[in-house]
């Protein structure tokens, strides 16, 4: 849907990718925090884990192998679109302080 994020273009990737995932319907994955997401009693339950696995996937494929050990680790799309920016965030620092 949008560039594959690298370590220099976080914000465009960041536009980019919040307008495809509204787009799609799939923005409250990234709002709804693993706290808040349903239980294994509620019957939507699989629509929704179907949904945040898909936002995952999404989430994955479009950013460059690299920037994979970011989001590795994380279990729900808000922990992954956190980890992104929080890694863009220090990546940035990290150059600067190089200069």
């Amino acid at each position: 849907p949008t560039e594959k994020l690298d370590t220099h273009n976080y914000a465009s990737w960041e536009y980019k990718m919040h307008q495809y995932l509204v787009g799609q319907g799939c923005w409250s994955y990234i709002e709804v925090s693993q706290e808040t997401a349903p239980d294994l009693i509620n019957p939507n339950y699989p629509t929704r884990q179907q949904g945040a696995s898909k936002v995952m996937y999404c989430l994955e494929t479009c950013v460059r192998n690299h920037m994979l050990s970011y989001i590795r680790d994380a279990n729900a799309p808000k922990e992954t679109w956190k980890n992104l920016k929080v890694s863009a965030a220090s990546i940035t620092t990290r150059k600067l302080q190089i200069r």
